[in-house]
Order: structure tokens, then sequence, then C-alpha cells
């Protein structure tokens, strides 16, 4: 009987260039969406996968504030790169700080449409 397969996200943002040989290396199936890249494969295997260290470039927008928060709460690095500062982490975390970070966005602009 085949194993379950499960779906990853990899967040918007993430340099899949740098993460492309790891991915790979897990035996998973790669699909692209509307939405971004999935990784499909068994639930074990994609929970490894989750705990990698990728880097993440910064949204646009983004204030001092946001920025130390998803840090902090995350447990981040901040890179400086020639293309500008990246965000290092596991994927998992990277996904929950993008998450984060949009909602911040969004609602800020939300208030800035109230006025």
């Amino acid at each position: 009987m085949a194993e379950e397969k499960y779906d990853l996200r990899i967040p918007p943002g993430i340099i899949v260039d740098e993460l492309s040989e790891t991915i790979a290396s897990y035996d998973v199936e790669v699909a692209y969406t509307a939405g971004g890249m999935i990784v499909r494969g068994e639930l074990e295997k994609l929970e490894r996968l989750s705990q990698e260290t990728a880097r993440m470039r910064i949204p646009l927008g983004i204030n001092q504030r946001e920025l130390a928060d998803a840090i902090t709460e995350y447990e981040l690095e901040l890179e400086h790169t020639d293309f500008g500062p990246v965000l290092i982490g596991s994927i998992v975390k990277l996904d929950e700080a993008s998450r984060s970070i949009v909602d911040s966005l969004n609602e800020r602009i939300s208030k800035f449409e109230e006025e």
C-alpha cells in the first residue's frame, strides 16, 4: 500500500535556487502553483525538509519594528547581501514569519484605506 502524500508550502521569497539540491535529496515531488512552490511527499520527509535552513528575501514595505519582531519571534537571522537583506532560518519558521509579515502589511494598508 502506498503511503499517503502530504504538501509542504515553500513560502514566497525563499531563494529556491539555493534550496533545489536539498529538496531533490529528499525524493519528493515539486509542483508550482499560483500560490508558489509546493513540495509533496511522505510526512516524515516533509517534516525533516521543513527544518532545513533557507534564505528568504524580505518583502517590500516592511518597517524596522516589524522586521525586528519577526527576527525575534521566529528565531531568524538577518544577513545583508549585495541584493538586499535576507532572513535566514528553517523553512517552517520562514513560512510563519512570512505570513505574519504579510498580515501586518495588510493591516497597515487597511488603515490607510480607511483614512
